[in-house]
């Protein structure tokens, strides 16, 4: 019942206060990305625009309400609840100094939930940045997960944007859904705003990653570079981001200049340093086939990684349903193309990893599996040789975090 009457409170408060102060929304969704997409959207936007972006992962129908109103979560303070509505309050009754735009991540785990985002807002920017199998098991099929993020292009406002990935087709196809301007994105020619040439910088020379890349449009082209970025996934967030910055009539100058101040979010490929002079890859936040893919291709970008020993920590992938087989197939394949020399499994699924590689020849001996995470971590600790090259990723359930804050040489570098 609490939460019902949450839910009412934060919908009706928000609805007044987007009335009330019209800022200019950006909505992002996809199966992937959405949070490393807000933060670069920000990154371009912030240095010329009074911006306000979804704290953390703030993207449900309290999480999104929560940044129209400008607050973190208090949990379950009643309290802090009260603090909330009050400050909500405030904003309606009286002036103040409010965001000319608001960047909001849009989470869909269920459907309807897009539905009731719409319901509290018409966006003036929509982008979708893929559609994969993420949540696919309470939907069932792509094209229904497909139908749900549709509803966002559906309710862009007919004199804003939408800004599609042309790489992935059943995100391509929205573009029929939408009534505003269509912007696309990608890596293949036909898209509006593009990526090329791209080039992993290697750590081996200053001790400094990175990506250096030519951003495209309209036949123009700007040399990039993304600080402390070793995944193609971060360069389809950059062109993402430029595309807002083009709509909003940025030069590619101005927008190249913005992006070398990028920070990732923790546990979204962060380069982190590890015991040992380690190096750690970060992506625990969460996994599913097409992000694990990503993440174990971005492992034979950098030439430096080719010769470390790797090991791979890698907890399940969850909300699969019928899915989980195929998906867990997929990444060991993509593990094994990776050339990792050490698997630390954790979960019950990941089993199905075990079984692909070894059936591929993987050498049982280097396979390690646990239950857990903390298990699996003062395992990893233990096994770490000078020099090795950590990935660590899987699912929110398998709090995976566990192992990176074990073998990390200093906790704050991931706070």
């Amino acid at each position: 019942m609490f939460k019902k009457i949450l839910k009412y409170k934060l919908k009706l408060y928000s609805k007044k206060i987007i009335e009330k102060y019209n800022p200019e929304i950006i909505a992002i969704t996809g199966s992937v990305g959405k949070t490393t997409t807000k933060e670069l959207v920000y990154t371009v936007l912030k240095g010329k625009y009074n911006v306000r972006r979804s704290l953390k992962n703030f993207n449900n129908e309290i999480g999104v309400p929560l940044t129209i109103i400008g607050l973190d979560s208090p949990g379950r303070s009643i309290i802090g609840w009260l603090k909330v509505f009050k400050q909500a309050r405030n904003l309606i009754n009286n002036d103040v100094d409010y965001p000319k735009i608001l960047i909001l991540e849009m989470g869909v785990d269920r459907p309807g939930d897009m539905t009731y985002l719409m319901s509290m807002l018409k966006p003036d920017i929509g982008i979708v940045t893929t559609i994969g199998q993420s949540h696919i098991e309470y939907f069932g099929t792509e094209l229904k997960i497909q139908k749900e993020k549709g509803i966002l292009i559906e309710n862009v406002k007919k004199e804003g944007w939408t800004i599609l990935n042309y790489d992935n087709e059943k995100t391509r196809q929205l573009a029929d859904r939408s009534k505003a301007k269509v912007i696309t994105f990608g890596f293949v020619k036909e898209a509006d705003v593009g990526a090329r040439d791209c080039m992993f910088k290697d750590g081996n020379l200053d001790g400094k990653y990175g990506v250096n890349f030519k951003l495209r449009h309209k036949g123009a082209f700007m040399p990039m570079l993304l600080p402390n970025v070793v995944s193609k996934d971060t360069v389809y967030a950059a062109i993402t981001a430029a595309s807002v910055g083009i709509s909003y009539g940025m030069n590619l100058l101005e927008i190249s200049n913005a992006l070398l101040d990028v920070k990732l979010p923790v546990g979204r490929m962060s380069i982190v340093d590890g015991i040992k002079n380690s190096i750690i890859i970060d992506d625990t936040y969460n996994a599913s086939p097409q992000s694990t893919m990503s993440a174990f291709e971005s492992i034979k970008n950098i030439p430096s990684f080719k010769e470390k020993r790797k090991i791979a920590v890698f907890g399940d992938m969850l909300e699969l349903g019928n899915y989980s087989d195929k998906g867990h197939k997929l990444a060991g394949e993509a593990f094994i193309n990776a050339g990792f020399n050490i698997l630390v499994a954790v979960g019950e699924q990941s089993k199905k990893i075990i079984s692909v590689i070894t059936t591929k020849g993987f050498d049982k001996k280097n396979i390690f599996h646990f239950d857990n995470s903390k298990d699996a971590s003062k395992f990893t600790k233990e096994k770490i040789q000078n020099g090795d090259l950590i990935l660590v990723k899987g699912s929110r359930g398998l709090e995976m975090e566990n192992v990176v804050e074990m073998i990390v040489e200093n906790k704050e570098t991931i706070l």
